[in-house]
């Protein structure tokens, strides 16, 4: 759990006349204005509403613990808990970094899939991390080389508990995240939707046109991302 604070420094004006000691005003002595799109991602409009305020030229990334019995809180056990699955503390991650690639990547998936007969959805998917690869993921994101075999991509599931199965348990008190994810174009590992581009990995829609942003099992609990700005 990391905190925040907020230093105050005092500001002596002294009556004097002399030129070198009035406090200089005037535009070209103001602060330039952060106009970064990580700093409007990080405004009440494009922030989640229960972010804090933080400082995005020190700070990357923020861990923040859910608070117990909290409605965030509630909502995040219902989604989890599964028979032998309990879950003891809850943590949301602050990233605006990551955030802003997101949200980016939702409004190019919107425009790209308009009038093809595929819409963006926003799905709630699990993943088992563990302590060497958390802050990895909470800073840089999910990332294909962190996985046992990046040709087949990022594995998601739809149940917490097959996410928890996912992999060896090495410690009692386990690891799993949450992600949001963009599902645009989803097809099955071997479909005749998907068409498989001479000479590259990259598979292409049919009917978009597109490259394939998702893939799934036939029990369609199961996902593969290979681009994290969807994630």
């Amino acid at each position: 759990r990391t905190g925040w604070s907020i230093s105050t420094q005092k500001l002596k004006l002294d009556n004097c006349n002399k030129m070198g000691d009035k406090t200089k005003t005037g535009a070209f002595n103001r602060k330039p204005v952060d106009k970064r799109f990580v700093h409007q991602v990080t405004s009440g409009q494009r922030g989640p509403n229960y972010w804090v305020p933080m400082d995005i030229s020190n700070t990357e990334c923020k861990i923040m613990e859910v608070r117990k019995f909290s409605a965030n809180y509630f909502e995040l056990d219902a989604k989890f808990r599964r028979p032998g699955l309990e879950l003891i503390s809850a943590y949301a991650v602050q990233n605006p970094f990551l955030w802003g690639q997101y949200l980016l990547r939702r409004e190019q998936l919107k425009m790209q899939l308009t009038g093809t007969g595929y819409a963006v959805k926003e799905k709630d998917f699990f993943y088992k991390s563990d302590f060497n690869n958390v802050e990895k993921i909470c800073r840089q994101n999910f990332d294909l080389r962190y996985e046992e075999d990046p040709r087949t991509g990022v594995t998601f599931y739809t149940d917490s508990l097959a996410a928890n199965s996912s992999k060896p348990e090495t410690e009692n008190v386990r690891i799993i995240i949450l992600a949001k994810v963009l599902v645009g174009t989803c097809v099955k590992r071997v479909e005749e939707g998907a068409t498989e581009t001479t000479g590259q990995s990259v598979s292409i829609n049919n009917k978009t046109d597109l490259p394939i942003d998702t893939y799934t099992d036939d029990s369609r609990t199961v996902f593969y991302k290979f681009h994290m700005s969807e994630v």
